[in-house]
């Protein structure tokens, strides 16, 4: 039995006394959540790595501006590891309004000057938006839970277990 390095107690049942420790739920190997989420890391892997190159030459014309990229890298980098260890709502809402931020960063920054539009810039935008529609089809199921199905059929007595009123019911008891 496996021990847990900071307690030392036995990674057992409760009932023992001991702990046991909580892995994530295994994804099916073959859902289709299983892909998008490796699509996902992947784009924001891929968004990291480009972000790593526009920092070499961004850090020429000032070094705030490689920093400035360098965090960028990292930020995307962790939520690609992230993003395959903990799946959940928030975190892939997080990555939804951190590429939509990093995207209207861009825009804010062509728009004054800062920064010129390139081949480099418009690969990592176009992976980013590409991250973030395959970030949103992550989040269908979530929609889906918390909104009824437009092609739900009604419910019935029966579905309720109700007893069905019948047009002889008040004769009856009369």
């Amino acid at each position: 039995m496996a021990t847990f390095p900071l307690t030392g107690k036995l990674a057992t049942d409760k009932k023992e006394g001991g702990y046991r420790a909580r892995s994530p739920k295994p994804l099916e190997a073959e859902s289709p959540r299983k892909s998008l989420l490796y699509t996902a890391s992947v784009l924001s892997l891929l968004a990291a790595l480009i972000h790593v190159w526009a920092m070499l030459s961004n850090y020429q014309e000032w070094w705030g501006y490689g920093a400035f990229f360098l965090i960028l890298a990292a930020a995307q980098g962790s939520y690609s590891v992230a993003l395959l260890r903990w799946s959940g709502h928030a975190v892939i809402l997080l990555g939804i309004a951190g590429n939509l931020g990093i995207v209207l960063i861009y825009i804010g920054a062509v728009s004054v000057g800062i920064e010129s539009v390139g081949l480099i810039a418009l690969a990592s935008k176009t992976v980013e938006l590409t991250l973030v529609i395959v970030l949103a089809l992550l989040l269908r199921p979530y929609w889906a839970a918390e909104s009824p199905s437009v092609t739900a059929r009604a419910e019935t007595p029966a579905d309720r277990d109700e007893p069905e009123l019948s047009d002889n019911f008040v004769g009856s008891y009369c």
